[in-house]
């Protein structure tokens, strides 16, 4: 009130609100993928567009490895920068796959390359997620799935379900495959639906893989993702869930009503 003082003010009516935003569920916003020949022990992928300071990355990989041996790991065996969240496969499936995550901070390259243990047939994809925790983004990861023919046809590899422990998670199945010739895939099971399918070649002797989501808007069991494919062959797999970024609150600015003054003002 200027520099003076306001005396004699009968009423004053006002309210402080809070505005909060509802968590939901995060939401896969682009990826690139890529292949590689037999000549490879990495793989080199693109970011995808429009990256963003916050957003989620995945890095999803797969080969057809025929040896008990870890393709990727925590340590070395993953692209710089990234956090591994599991690897699967075996001798059994004679292929493995991973995933890896980073949260965006703008320092991240236009491609990266990811390293493994052997050389061989590689698939990917490098994902954007919109809406994830950047705290806490993984919320839980599931048991390996490993098999080798699963007879047929169908050729059906079901990659075992997790459970989830918040509201509003998306949940992510990956699974790769020993051969080139089991392109394209399916899935199926509640709510799933298939988001990628890469190839090496269309051969035998390639390398191929599949990957999607399902929004769990409650906590619980995502159920299995039954991943059809062309060819009689092993597989290996996995699922794991990402949170949302968390329900925020906006203070909202007072109004108070001097509608009913009385007296003077002095300055």
């Amino acid at each position: 009130f200027g520099g003076g003082t306001l005396t004699g003010v009968s009423r004053t009516t006002g309210a402080v609100g809070l505005s909060t935003t509802t968590a939901s569920v995060p939401i896969v916003a682009g990826w690139t993928s890529s292949s590689t020949p037999a000549t490879a022990n990495s793989i080199t992928m693109t970011k995808p567009a429009n990256v963003e300071v916050g957003d989620l990355l995945l890095i999803l990989v797969g080969n057809d490895d025929n040896t008990g041996t870890a393709q990727w790991d925590g340590n070395t065996l993953k692209p710089a920068g990234f956090t591994f969240i599991n690897e699967a496969g075996n001798g059994t499936s004679d292929a493995h796959t991973a995933a890896f995550y980073r949260i965006a901070d703008g320092t991240e390259s236009s491609a990266t390359s990811t390293p493994a243990q052997a050389t061989t047939n590689y698939w990917g994809s490098y994902v954007r997620v919109t809406g994830a925790s950047t705290t806490n983004p993984i919320n839980v990861t599931g048991a390996d799935y490993i098999l080798g023919n699963p007879g047929g046809p169908p050729y059906n590899h079901v990659i075992t379900s997790v459970t989830t422990t918040a509201t509003n998670t998306l949940a992510f199945y990956l699974m790769s495959s020993d051969g080139g010739d089991n392109y394209p895939f399916s899935v199926a099971g509640t709510g799933w639906s298939e988001s990628a399918e890469v190839q090496n070649n269309a051969l035998a002797a390639g390398a191929s893989g599949s990957w999607g989501t399902r929004s769990m808007t409650t906590p619980g069991a995502t159920g299995a993702a039954t991943v059809s494919m062309s060819a009689d062959d092993g597989a290996a797999g996995f699922q794991f869930a990402i949170n949302p970024s968390p329900a925020r609150g906006t203070l909202m600015s007072p109004e108070i009503d001097f509608d009913s003054v009385i007296g003077r003002s002095q300055w």
